[in-house]
């Protein structure tokens, strides 16, 4: 049995076991990032690959509570930290920067 299908095969008990804590023992730090998600004036969801597609799936579950959130690829967001930097914009990144060309 490969590795891949390892991963695959054990994801019905990995989700049991992260709902278990969450409901349980997490219970309290779920609350924590759910109240700063509810604070937040941003929300940015990012990832690679699989961690992406998950962020995909998840960014209009935030609209659909009137929470807009906004979706880059890691390898965007990094840029757009860059341009951000560049333009002198050091602290607040709750705006696409608007600097040259980019």
């Amino acid at each position: 049995m490969t590795h891949f299908l390892q991963d695959i095969l054990r994801q019905p008990a990995e989700l049991q076991r992260t709902i278990n804590y969450l409901c349980g023992e997490g219970r309290p730090k779920l609350e924590e990032a759910a109240g700063l998600l509810r604070s937040a004036h941003h929300v940015y969801l990012t990832g690679i690959g699989s961690s992406w597609h998950a962020a995909l799936s998840a960014g209009p579950l935030f609209y659909l509570g009137a929470r807009p959130a906004y979706m880059q690829e890691a390898s965007e967001l990094l840029q757009f930290f860059q341009t951000a930097a560049e333009c002198g914009n050091r602290h607040n990144f709750t705006q696409r920067p608007k600097c040259g060309d980019r």
